[in-house]
């Protein structure tokens, strides 16, 4: 008869309380450790911890790849957006939410149009191009194709 084994990897959804004991946390996974007195501690593995009196949590493991970023909505309110490739772990005492996104993917020869809310002047919207990463808090006015003719003008 097959052995029935547990997940491999634990996320968000493990948590426990131990009284006296270990726990190995494996290559990969993330946990927080809240001690007696308070003090929460990140283990990030491959490592043992030796726990006394402690609240164990794994840690969910957000991930965006090559054309995808991770929108990082923080508790103190900021947002920030990071480019893919990337791995980061939901931590509830410093993250809101953790949302993958899908990314613009752009040729050579063409450009976004974007603004700012927070730079918005009083005569109105002042769009321009951007290259590489977008802003935070911007939004898409649109999306211009231009093609480069033998002259070398657009």
């Amino acid at each position: 008869m097959p052995i029935k084994r547990s997940k491999t990897f634990r996320d968000g959804s493990y948590h426990r309380l131990v009284w006296l004991g270990k726990r190995t946390v494996k290559d990969g996974e993330c946990a927080a450790v809240w001690t007696a007195s308070g003090v929460r501690n990140i283990i990030e593995g491959p490592r043992r911890v030796h726990l006394w009196f402690s609240h164990v949590r794994f840690l969910d493991r957000q991930v965006a790849g090559q054309n995808e970023y991770l929108l990082v909505q923080f508790r103190d309110g900021r947002k920030e957006n990071f480019r893919g490739p990337l791995a980061l772990f939901f931590d509830p005492c410093v993250h809101q939410a953790i949302t993958v996104k899908p990314a613009f993917k752009l040729d050579a020869n063409e450009a976004i149009v974007v603004y700012k809310e927070e730079e918005i002047p009083a005569d109105g919207a002042q769009p321009g191009p951007v290259k590489g990463k977008a802003l935070p808090h911007a939004a898409v006015v649109g999306l211009r194709v231009a093609g480069v003719g033998e002259s070398g003008k657009v």
